[in-house]
């Protein structure tokens, strides 16, 4: 059985791999030519996997490094039954992190005074003026998997309430209160923070638009470490360039990189960083503890066990 893998695998990983049969392991650079073909199994997306799946292939399961999958072609894997399984659980802690960290560099000031440093510039009573704890702060998290949850419990220790978005009515542990999707808009003008998690769908597509921006509190921060094509770019650049909202963080855009001309680059009210929240320490190793039992599973019925994506709904 022929598997394509983004990353080296660790050895140890290998010597597991060759417990359960005999696997050929290749990288983009390794793959002879004559083999594209003959790939059962893609283990981190790449150009090459999808250079493969366009042309004639056998491949029957796909595991991803990311909890989206909006990139794959989703009617071509429907059609052709192939499954697959994203990493959803692996980067809830870290990402959970950096939401705190967006928060706290606004809160705390130090974007405000980070920039003002570029100029050589003393803000000090402007900065004080805006400086806010996040004690007693509300935030509505969009999407109540494994990352919402986790953003949920990290800023609860910092005592932030959370309210949580998600498509049924149940409550979700980790959240001090769930409503659903439908609802959410009615806390809009309410909350302190507004924190998109959802994967990209034909329903979340440009969700966060000027019209939803107009809805939230001027004092109102919004962050997207979710999908970037979520958010209407257009949208979220005149709510915070009229500031219609205090400020925002994006981890992710619509078009990545974000072009060098690109207008969110002169807003001084948002935070960018380049698709990195998701980062863990020591990622092969955490990875391989998703794709070694949906392997086993695979080879023995032809199932996942762990982090099946619905295809149909895409996520």
């Amino acid at each position: 059985m022929n598997i394509l893998t983004k990353m080296p695998l660790h050895e140890d990983d290998i010597k597991q791999l060759e417990q359960l049969g005999d696997f050929h392991i290749y990288t983009d650079e390794s793959l002879p030519k004559d083999l594209e073909s003959k790939v059962d199994i893609i283990y981190g997306w790449s150009p090459k996997a999808a250079q493969i799946l366009h042309g004639t292939n056998q491949v029957k399961y796909i595991q991803t490094y990311s909890a989206g999958v909006d990139y794959l072609p989703i009617k071509q894997l429907v059609r052709d039954k192939v499954l697959v399984a994203n990493s959803s659980g692996i980067h809830g802690e870290v990402i959970g992190e950096s939401v705190l960290g967006y928060l706290l560099s606004f809160g705390r000031g130090i974007h405000s005074a980070e920039r003002a440093s570029y100029n050589k510039q003393w803000h000090h009573q402007e900065i004080r003026a805006n400086l806010f704890t996040l004690t007693n702060k509300v935030a509505l998290i969009y999407g109540t998997g494994h990352i919402g949850s986790a953003i949920s419990q990290m800023l609860q220790r910092f005592g932030v309430k959370t309210v949580g978005v998600h498509r049924h009515s149940n409550q979700v542990a980790a959240f001090d209160e769930t409503i659903k999707n439908e609802n959410a808009h009615t806390k809009l003008s309410q909350v302190d923070f507004v924190i998109n998690t959802l994967p990209l769908t034909k329903e979340t597509t440009h969700m966060f638009n000027a019209a939803f921006f107009k809805q939230m509190s001027t004092d109102g921060i919004f962050i997207n470490v979710g999908r970037g094509g979520s958010v209407d770019t257009d949208g979220l650049y005149q709510a915070l360039e009229q500031h219609q909202i205090k400020g925002a963080a994006l981890d992710v855009v619509e078009e990545e990189p974000l072009a060098i001309d690109s207008k969110l680059w002169e807003l001084s009210n948002l935070i960018i960083t380049p698709h990195v929240s998701g980062t863990v320490p020591h990622l092969r190793r955490e990875m391989f503890k998703i794709f070694y039992p949906n392997l086993k599973s695979f080879l023995d019925n032809q199932t996942l066990t762990i982090n099946q994506v619905d295809l149909e709904n895409g996520y």
